[in-house]
């Protein structure tokens, strides 16, 4: 096979599976390369990794009614919203991969909120920077990923599949001048310097003992709703 016609491949199974998903309720569709970043993904075989070269990011944007609902710490209507939002996009990624596994491929969906180490708030596989190397936006200060048009209030599932896949690009972005985050965190989490882990869990066990919300807050990602004059563009000529 010429690589043409892989070319044209790749690109008619990525149009297919993003005109699926956007129709189902996605917001943001991307594919990564994962290759790169194989260590930072954690499956039961390790050479199992090898067969998945591909990661779908879908992205689906929070209510920004119920986001404006929160002033400085979580709600009971926005957990629950949260919790909505992740079962949603689960049943997304499972109905993206039944359609890959149909035409022969095979595909591991990623829960979109599983944790598996508490400690470090890590999962099977970090949509995060799935999400990045799809060209779904930048990482921020408040080590969110944040998306150009949605800022920081989207919630994430990731696919990995064998089905050959045309790949996306990461954007050059940052906060710029924007600190909203720094000065908006309830747990003094987020500075100029960077992101403050342990502060941050902190507070959120903090609220899921005074206020029975899990392990979530809401507020960074309430401060930044995207399209953000302040964000810099870093795009090399």
């Amino acid at each position: 096979m010429s690589d043409t016609n892989i070319t044209d491949i790749k690109e008619k199974n990525y149009e297919e599976l993003r005109e699926f998903a956007l129709d189902r309720g996605a917001s943001l569709f991307g594919v990564a390369d994962i290759t790169p970043f194989y260590d930072k993904i954690q499956l039961y075989k390790e050479d199992i990794k090898k067969d998945f070269p591909y990661a779908i990011s879908l992205g689906y944007h929070l209510s920004n009614a119920v986001m404006d609902t929160i002033i400085d710490r979580p709600n009971k209507l926005y957990y629950r919203h949260y919790k909505m939002a992740n079962s949603y996009m689960d049943l997304l990624a499972m109905q993206v991969g039944e359609r890959i596994q149909r035409r022969g491929y095979r595909y591991i969906p990623i829960p979109s909120s599983q944790v598996l180490d508490w400690d470090g708030l890590s999962a099977h596989a970090s949509h995060r920077a799935i999400a990045v190397q799809a060209g779904l936006g930048f990482r921020g200060r408040s080590s969110l990923l944040i998306n150009p048009q949605y800022g920081a209030r989207v919630r994430y599932v990731s696919i990995l599949t064998n089905i050959p896949l045309k790949t996306d690009k990461p954007v050059s972005m940052s906060c710029g001048d924007c600190d909203f985050c720094v000065r908006f965190c309830p747990a003094g989490a987020i500075s100029e310097e960077g992101y403050n882990l342990d502060k941050c869990h902190e507070m959120l066990k903090h609220f899921g003992k005074t206020l029975h919300v899990s392990l979530i807050c809401g507020v960074c990602q309430k401060v930044c709703p995207g399209k953000n004059p302040k964000w810099k563009r870093e795009d090399k000529e």
